[in-house]
């Protein structure tokens, strides 16, 4: 599993990362969940992280153990639309989430950020963004 967390790569940032705690069907996951606005997950700044936590998506949607942190920058580039729509789920229903401790994601996917109230997710802009 990844054990790696945004606030090691995004140190700046951890005001915008609060800690969200989740419930759903009597599992309780805490979830980080930080929208980039304005960049693609192409740019350049995202280099160094944008494949972090690909390698757990298939444990993700195959039902797979999981436990401790986990990490998914842009999970969207690696699912199927269909997929994408049910991530989340699909993360709370494992047959072992209660083995996690919590979730990290950077993405930019309108249906991944649809699991999730507005309170729940904290927006990501950059000083050089246009738009």
């Amino acid at each position: 599993m990844n054990d790696m967390n945004l606030d090691e790569y995004f140190a700046g940032f951890p005001e915008k990362m609060t800690k969200i705690e989740k419930i759903h069907n009597d599992k309780e996951i805490r979830f980080k969940v930080v929208v980039i606005k304005l960049r693609p997950p192409r740019h350049k700044g995202f280099d160094l992280v944008r494949e972090m936590g690909s390698g757990d998506i298939s444990d993700v949607m195959g039902k797979k153990p999981l436990s401790g942190n986990l990490l998914f920058v842009f999970p969207e580039r690696h699912l199927a639309a269909f997929e994408q729509q049910s991530f989340i789920d699909e993360l709370i229903n494992n047959p072992t989430a209660k083995e996690i401790d919590q979730v990290e994601i950077i993405t930019s996917n309108p249906m991944i950020v649809g699991s999730f109230l507005s309170e729940q997710v904290r927006v990501l802009t950059f000083g050089d963004d246009n738009g």
